[in-house]
């Protein structure tokens, strides 16, 4: 097995970008919240709120991935696709959460949550003939233009998503 087209397209997306190098800087859309102090945002991402929405996205394409496919299949794949990631991309994100945030417990919790966001993503894209959705492509996206998604507006998957 290998990642389909639209996966390894992301993935190429993501590791020709610069990540977290438009933090803070000032955005238009109205999609989105956006907030420009770095304190506000380290709170905002290393809070329970912001794991437990990207936790949630996760569990969505798990379920979604179960009643539409099986969960024998699920099972089957899911790690699978997360041994396909190549490398490079974590060590990719890792560098630069490393770089955007010295301190140890932030650059932890940003490396973890971008981590979860790609992996997300990439499942979605992988699963996306039966699931015919896209609810990760805002926070990837986001991700790729250099912000950081830090939190969520409301309940997932109402509201906003807050970026730094």
């Amino acid at each position: 097995m290998k990642l389909n087209d639209r996966s390894e397209h992301e993935l190429q997306r993501l590791l020709n970008s610069h990540l977290f190098s438009r933090m803070g800087l000032a955005v238009v859309d109205s999609h989105i919240t956006q907030v420009q102090l770095r304190a506000i945002a380290e709170g905002m991402v290393t809070s329970r709120s912001w794991d437990d929405v990207v936790r949630k996205v996760g569990n969505i394409i798990s379920l979604g991935i179960i009643t539409k496919i099986g969960y024998d299949y699920f099972s089957e794949t899911w790690n699978l696709i997360c041994d396909l990631i190549p490398a490079n991309v974590y060590v990719y994100i890792k560098d630069n959460s490393v770089l955007a945030f010295p301190e140890t417990q932030i650059n932890t919790e940003v490396n973890m949550n971008c981590m979860h966001i790609v992996s997300n993503h990439i499942h979605e894209c992988e699963y996306f003939e039966h699931l015919k959705t896209n609810d990760t492509q805002i926070l990837f996206d986001w991700l790729v233009q250099g912000h950081l998604p830090c939190g969520w507006e409301g309940d997932y998957p109402y509201g906003k998503l807050i970026i730094y």
